[in-house]
């Protein structure tokens, strides 16, 4: 399931482009500039002029239109809020509202003599992806300079917004060359555009570079350690390359942006399962058992991905000898059957005949073939037809030295599937 999850996410890179730059070239892109904001106590109208200047500038270019000075005010109105109050949050709630893709806001301190804009963005409205610049110098009646120089490097903002599209267009393409030049360019132009970022992790990864695609993925969460995408990427990139640590703190991320849902974390655990880390699996489900204890396929999910990983880790010790049941072993086994057996109290005869079967021959395996006895007859109470686990029952009776009972209990095989193999003690 997580390929599938994965093939979504390579398949809608394109989709996470900023709206802007997927505009036809006919149609020019709105760019809301509010007035600069003071940050201490200077002259708030030099803030105001500097925008002002920056909309004139903005207007002469073939791809952007700056919203005039009245549509703001006019928004600004409408909103109840004031001039003085519209920061690049508030700025970019309303470019939001109006359908402007592009905010464009800074800060400044100093004073006439000496003006230093700071904290300048251009902001993505669709993604919220912020290009910053370095700060300006001005000074009163010198604003068309600074807006100059502004503009200028909103020429770069343009320019990264363009090779970004590519970045996902060629992805989506499966065109992973091109892909990952333009999303290189991209980075080059904007290194804090996730956007890009993930797009070149699901190239690289596509193209089996898997270390490298774990590489962005760790840039990426530096910066947005929720980033649902990411998360799911790095704990698949984290699995096939023999991290299960790492992948497990990616989907325990994931999971804690909706803790409660039940659907969502039994997916994530069944994907880090097919992915080859069932214990990892385990213990996302053993979460969810403790939020949830009466959900009954927790319990279920607990004890297959219990059983499972047991089942790997004996085989793994065996490797060094002797029948592999080291107290590891054990107490995994331990957490498949109190997990089994809480599923068999709630369903009985609904209990899957694999989820019985598997209780039974964890049992053997701990050496209890008293309890995997008890346990089988239990069973066959309500799934007398089932031939693997009388099976298992034979062989925990032949344990017991109940030999006579054992032959009893192949014979009834027998006579339910004649073509059954090995009917031997």
């Amino acid at each position: 399931m997580i390929l599938r999850w994965l093939s979504v996410i390579t398949a809608v890179v394109a989709l996470n482009v900023p709206v802007s730059a997927q505009e036809t070239v006919s149609g020019r892109f709105r760019v809301l500039v509010p007035q600069f904001l003071p940050m201490n106590d200077e002259d708030d109208g030099f803030g105001d002029k500097l925008a002002d200047r920056l909309r004139d500038q903005i207007d002469e270019l073939n791809t952007h239109a700056a919203v005039s000075e009245r549509d703001i005010n006019n928004q600004i109105k409408e909103f109840k809020i004031k001039k003085e109050d519209v920061n690049c949050i508030t700025a970019r709630q309303l470019a939001a509202q109006a359908g402007h893709q592009v905010v464009l806001c800074a800060q400044y301190s100093g004073s006439k003599e000496a003006y230093e804009v700071q904290n300048i963005k251009f902001v993505s409205v669709d993604t919220g992806e912020e290009y910053s610049v370095d700060n300006v110098m001005s000074a009163d009646k010198q604003e068309e300079a600074a807006a100059t120089q502004i503009v200028d490097r909103f020429t770069l903002f343009v320019e990264q917004q363009r090779v970004a599209v590519f970045c996902g267009d060629y992805a989506a393409s499966q065109q992973w060359e091109s892909a990952l030049e333009n999303c290189d360019r991209a980075l080059e132009l904007n290194p804090s555009s996730n956007t890009s970022r993930f797009t070149r992790a699901s190239v690289l990864r596509q193209t089996d570079d898997l270390e490298g695609a774990l590489g962005e993925i760790k840039i990426l969460l530096e910066s947005d350690p929720y980033h649902q995408e990411a998360l799911l990427l790095g704990g698949f990139l984290a699995i096939n390359l023999n991290d299960p640590e790492l992948a497990r703190g990616y989907y325990r991320n994931f999971l804690q942006l909706d803790p409660t849902n039940a659907t969502v974390r039994m997916r994530v655990a069944y994907d880090a399962a097919q992915a080859g880390d069932p214990l990892g699996a385990m213990e996302i489900i053993q979460e969810g058992v403790d939020a949830a204890p009466a959900n009954t396929d927790f319990h279920e999910q607990l004890g297959n991905f219990a059983f499972a990983g047991a089942q790997n880790l004996r085989a793994e010790a065996a490797l060094d000898g002797g029948d592999g049941v080291t107290e590891e072993v054990v107490a995994v086994y331990r957490r498949a059957i109190a997990a089994y057996e809480k599923v068999f109290e709630v369903k009985g005869a609904e209990t899957l005949v694999s989820q019985l079967r598997n209780t039974s021959a964890a049992y053997l395996q701990l050496g209890e073939a008293a309890q995997s006895a008890e346990f089988s007859r239990r069973a066959l109470v309500s799934h007398s037809q089932e031939t693997s686990i009388w099976n298992i029952y034979a062989q925990a009776l032949k344990e017991l030295g109940q030999v006579d009972e054992a032959i009893a209990a192949l014979s009834e095989i027998e006579v339910i599937d004649p073509e059954y193999p090995n009917l031997l003690l």
